[in-house]
Parts: structure tokens; sequence; C-alpha cells
């Protein structure tokens, strides 16, 4: 991918598969195109059918080539789904001469951390040093390389998935001939994103409103520290509509990103829309309503899942992402019920503007400024 001025990332979702195609032209990198088609195959982030799953990123692979972009190689998000966040401690004995930490030892130490009353069931993803000791004696983030000591301890947060889900997703695509240059968790990806330095030093939540869940993370002093993934998402609020009003699913989505609000004192008593079998006329406040009572039970979770994350301080700023970030007034709605600031960002600087492609945005993202194609300080929101 490097020898390449076109770059790809997949994101996997339950609801939906994105793919995003973006440019480095002239030290510059530019959004030139998104893809979007509902998944199948998916269930919980469990594939359930390997050709159904097949079949949803190889119409994403058409569309792109329809396009002029044949993409044979891409960044892999890997979902929120089972995503759990450990916080481990190892201790190792120096094994290098003269008792000066060298990488292998910090590769050893890692691997201690790794393994440590992790679940044979669960792949480690990531991890995150807090800090290391020498001797007792912190060294902070810093890896002690060439510091001399007898024992050398680190406190890390570990990050796993299913291996089902963590390989499956990967050999998947291999299988298809694609290669995988990269995988990231969707956290990560988002952070990379939707943060500012500041927030990621200072502290902030990302709440991923996605379409079968909502997902919150943590993150605080340049960590991902914890993650809880709720049971409703945008789907929810669809289904509403489709019950409330008697319409099928894909109307209904249509309902909710033409007319939808997330406050109900902004609508109006108009006839916005009429139902193409009935003709019941449907006023623009009676959508409102219907989305603002399923919004209400989606918060009561949120709040949970914050309680449940024992996040104390109200001043951390909230980031809103997922497709339904794209609902009007939906940060005010937050804001209002959780009480604390809430934002909603999209990557509209390099070409980004519907939120729910700002996973597979900031997955990209970080891949290039990990492998040094671009300056992420120039593109970051």
């Amino acid at each position: 991918m490097e020898n390449d001025s076109v770059y790809a990332a997949l994101d996997i979702g339950e609801t939906n598969t994105k793919l995003v195609v973006g440019t480095i032209h002239n030290e510059k990198f530019n959004i030139c195109a998104t893809f979007s088609v509902p998944t199948k195959g998916i269930d919980k982030g469990d594939i359930t059918s390997k050709s159904d799953l097949q079949a949803t990123i190889s119409s994403l692979l058409s569309m792109a080539s329809e396009n002029g972009f044949d993409i044979v190689e891409t960044v892999l998000i890997l979902p929120n789904s089972n995503l759990y966040v450990y916080r481990k401690k190892a201790t190792n004995q120096v094994q290098s001469p003269n008792s000066v930490v060298s990488s292998k030892d910090i590769e050893l130490l890692k691997k201690a951390c790794t393994r440590h009353q992790i679940p044979s069931s669960e792949f480690v993803v990531a991890l995150y040093p807090i800090k290391y000791l020498l001797d007792d004696h912190s060294t902070n983030k810093e890896e002690p390389v060439g510091m001399r000591g007898s024992f050398i301890t680190l406190d890390a947060f570990v990050v796993t998935l299913p291996t089902g889900i963590a390989k499956g997703y990967v050999e998947c695509l291999q299988d298809m001939g694609i290669e995988v240059v990269d995988a990231i968790i969707a956290p990560l990806a988002n952070a990379t994103l939707l943060l500012r330095n500041q927030e990621f030093k200072t502290g902030a939540i990302i709440l991923d409103m996605g379409g079968k869940h909502n997902n919150i993370s943590l993150f605080y002093d340049y960590l991902f520290c914890a993650n809880k993934q709720g049971s409703y998402g945008g789907d929810y609020v669809t289904e509403a509509i489709s019950k409330t009003f008697e319409l099928d699913k894909k109307r209904a989505e249509e309902v909710k990103q033409t007319y939808g609000s997330a406050l109900v004192n902004n609508a109006s008593n108009i006839v916005v829309y009429n139902h193409p079998e009935t003709n019941r006329s449907i006023k623009e406040n009676e959508i409102v309503t219907i989305i603002e009572s399923a919004l209400d039970f989606e918060v009561k979770e949120i709040v949970k899942g914050i309680e449940f994350l024992n996040v104390r301080k109200t001043d951390f700023p909230i980031i809103i992402t997922g497709g339904c970030a794209n609902l009007e007034n939906i940060a005010e709605k937050l804001e209002k019920s959780l009480n604390q600031k809430c934002f909603v960002r999209s990557f509209s600087k390099v070409g980004g503007r519907d939120t729910k492609y700002n996973t597979a945005i900031g997955g990209l993202l970080n891949y290039l400024a990990r492998n040094g194609l671009i300056d992420l300080s120039l593109v970051q929101i």
C-alpha cells in the first residue's frame, strides 16, 4: 500500500458495511469516495455466514471499481462487539547482561502482561502501557531500555476481542484475495479522528451510536481506559417509526433521516410525509415525538454505561459519532439528558461529512500516520 497514492479502509458494522477510499496528492490527504451497503452474514460481531459477508464486501469492491478504484488491500476496522479492556500487571527479572534493560526484555514483559489471566477464547488486539517500574522506580510510559535494574514491571491496559472475530474478519478478506495491511479497533480509530490532543490528555468519552448498538469508550492521559457496549442503536429508533406509522424499514429509515430530530420542541405541526399506501398524513412533530421517545429509552442505557465505566468527572466531553449522530439536535438532546458537554464531529476538512464513515476514516488516518505517510496534526479536527 505504501507504493500507491490510493488507500482504503473497511468498517464492517452489524447494520451497514462501509468502505472509504482516500488519496495522498502533493502530500495532502483527502477522502475521494465513500460506499455503504447493508451487512449480511454478521450477528453480534460474529460471522454467521462467510459467503454472505463476502458477498457484502464484494458489492462494495464492485462499487469502488465502477468509480475507478480497484481495491486489493485495505485497513480493517475491528468491531466493538465483545471488546474488553483489562488492567494487567506483570513483573520479570531483567535477562540482559549487566542488568541493562533491552528491547527483548520489554518484549517479554509485554507478552507476560497479555498472558496474565486472559481467557483463552480472547485474542489480544492492543496493549497500552500505563507505566513501567524498574526496581520500584517509575519511568511512566517510557520504555526503560538502556537503564540498569534487577526487576521490571509493566502496568497496562490490555484490549481483547473474541478470537473468532479478531481472526475471522482477516481470514474472510484474505480468502477473497484482499490483503489486510493493518487492523485497528473501532474506539481507537474514532479517537484518532475525533479527539483533540488536549482531550486525549485531560479525558473524553466517545459515544458511537451505531445501528444495532451504542458503544462508550473512555480515553484519559493518552490511554484507552475502558469500553462498554449497549444493546440499542439507531435501528431501535427506525423500528419505532416503522411500527408506529406502519412503514417498512427502508421507508422508516428515510423518514428518520429526512424529517427526524432529537428534540420535539423544535418540530413543526406541518405535514411532511404522506403514507404511500394508506395516504395517512404525518406531521413533523409526530415523527419527532416517536424519535425522542425512543431516544429517551436509549439514553437511560447510555447513562448506565457511563456509570459502569466509573467516570466521576462530569466535565469529560462526550463526542458523538456513528450513523445516529447525523440526527438533528442529537448533541443538544444528549447534553440535556446527561448533563455533560456533547459534540458531534465529522471530518469535513478532508471530505468526510457523514458521521457513519468516521470510524473508517479514523482507522485510515491512524495507519497512514503510523507509517509516516501523513502528518496527523495537519488533518485532525
